[in-house]
């Protein structure tokens, strides 16, 4: 494979087997932590990783705790996802900054259109560093879902959304201000009265 990298998003026991496969291979890995379940599969993670001299990186999974996951009553299949993740600019390594605030975007999609990459594409610039500092990143799925996403360490100050469309809903989230918004569309009442507004609170599961 040409790929340097492996990104795991979900806790699946048969996807450790992956991990081990790629670190084999020399290649990143990127796995939640809650897919390791005992300290030995870690201490056998972190020993085949520096073997192969490549990255090992273990992250907390899950913008949006399971508590929040579970009022979101999206039965029918995702059509759009958009999210947009901007940072203020600060010290430190702007391209590593990028990639974990990616990482924990792209963790969030595929946790919720649980469905099988199509095609990806993606551009990213070098804006105030020298490295990558915004990206834009288009990923299609195999369930007709389109899912589009801009990051960047860039901004001048800290901004994190996100947009979720299904058949007659569709979920805004402020994931700065902890708040969200569904709105409900009744397709058999006449325009502009069949619209319904529910709101929600929560707490972020990471520091984002």
């Amino acid at each position: 494979s040409a790929s340097d990298a492996l990104i795991l998003s979900e806790s699946r026991s048969d996807y450790y087997n992956l991990a081990v496969m790629a670190l084999k291979q020399a290649r990143h890995v990127f796995l939640p932590v809650t897919m390791l379940q005992t300290v030995a599969e870690a201490n056998k993670l972190i020993k085949l990783a520096s073997e192969s001299n490549v990255i090992l990186n273990v992250y907390k999974s899950g913008m949006l705790s399971a508590g929040f996951r579970k009022q979101l009553d999206f039965n029918g299949v995702i059509w759009l996802m958009e999210l947009h993740h901007y940072a203020k600019v600060t010290g430190g390594n702007p391209g590593q900054n990028l990639f974990m605030n990616l990482l924990h975007n792209l963790d969030f999609i595929l946790g919720f259109t649980r469905s099988n990459v199509v095609s990806i594409k993606a551009a990213g610039l070098s804006m105030i560093s020298p490295v990558v500092d915004i990206i834009n990143a288009r990923i299609d799925f195999d369930n007709g879902c389109t899912a589009t996403l801009t990051c960047n360490c860039a901004s001048l100050q800290d901004e994190h959304t996100g947009t979720v469309v299904v058949k007659d809903k569709i979920l805004y989230i402020d994931f700065v201000r902890e708040n969200a918004s569904i709105w409900n569309f009744n397709r058999s009442d006449p325009p502009d009265h069949g619209i319904t507004t529910d709101k929600i609170s929560f707490h972020t599961d990471n520091d984002i």
